[in-house]
């Protein structure tokens, strides 16, 4: 499996961004489920895809079961992505300069920036992402400037 960052830099016009890309280089299809986001020697996990909306706007008390609802909308299996070989998948890590979008709150209640990010798939491997800590000191400086 091989994934990347990209973002761009002070020299190029628009708001910093933060891409990552997921390609499966092997033979058997492999299933990414969690993002992880490491401070301070912590790792703080989140699902790699945000379930897709139902196209409509529901209010919690026209659910007849709530939980359920819930439940089902935020399986694995609307939450986790499959790859088959050569496939690849891509996600904002972060989106046009949201920096909210990278930070993670510690249980001091102080907000920080990872230091590194890591994919982590259904067997609970977790892969280092090629230049990540580059990508997030490069992100950190160009946030810190605006």
């Amino acid at each position: 499996m091989e994934m990347r960052f990209h973002s761009f830099s002070r020299d190029t016009p628009g708001s910093p961004f933060i891409a990552l890309k997921v390609l499966n280089q092997g033979r058997r299809p492999v299933v990414i489920t969690n993002l992880i986001k490491v401070v301070e020697g912590r790792e703080y996990s989140e699902i790699i895809s945000e379930p897709e909306s139902q196209g409509e706007i529901i209010s919690i008390n026209d659910l007849e079961d709530p939980l359920s609802y819930f439940a089902d909308l935020f399986s694995m299996e609307n939450t986790s992505k499959i790859l088959k070989e050569a496939e690849y998948f891509e996600k904002f890590v972060v989106e046009n300069g949201a920096v909210q979008d990278l930070v993670v709150e510690l249980d001091s209640g102080e907000y920080r920036l990872p230091e590194k990010l890591l994919v982590q798939d259904i067997k609970g491997r977790k892969y280092k992402v090629r230049n990540s800590l580059d990508v997030l000191n490069e992100f950190k400086s160009l946030s810190s400037a605006c």
